[in-house]
């Protein structure tokens, strides 16, 4: 598959981000935290930690946001290493470790646009 032009993977990256980002999950994971203490057993792929990266070496990942996605885009993100789990009561939400900018800016999202 070749790679896409700039205006090519902007569109298919905000294309993806309309059809797979359903919606903003910060609050609803972080009032479930407070109130659940075996959070961090259910989904330890949601919680802030060291991991191993492609690389096989140990990174910090702080998770910003949490989101709602697709199971399609769940999958995506799994096989690039993102924070993701697919059962968090019916929803695959993804523990986005960026923040401050738009999701279709986001490094992975635009890796996932272009394959």
């Amino acid at each position: 598959m070749s790679k896409l032009n700039e205006q090519e993977l902007q569109q298919s990256t905000e294309r993806l981000v309309s059809n797979d980002v359903i919606t903003n999950m910060s609050s609803i994971v972080s009032e479930f935290m407070i109130k659940n203490s075996d959070f961090f057993d259910e989904f330890p792929e949601l919680i802030d930690g060291y991991f191993e990266n492609e690389d096989g070496e140990e990174e910090y990942c702080e998770i910003y946001e949490y989101w709602a996605v697709s199971n399609w885009l769940a999958d995506k993100l799994i096989l690039k290493g993102e924070h993701v789990t697919k059962d968090f009561y019916g929803h695959c939400i993804w523990g986005r470790t960026t923040t401050g900018q738009a999701i279709s800016m986001d490094c992975v999202v635009r890796t996932i646009a272009n394959w």
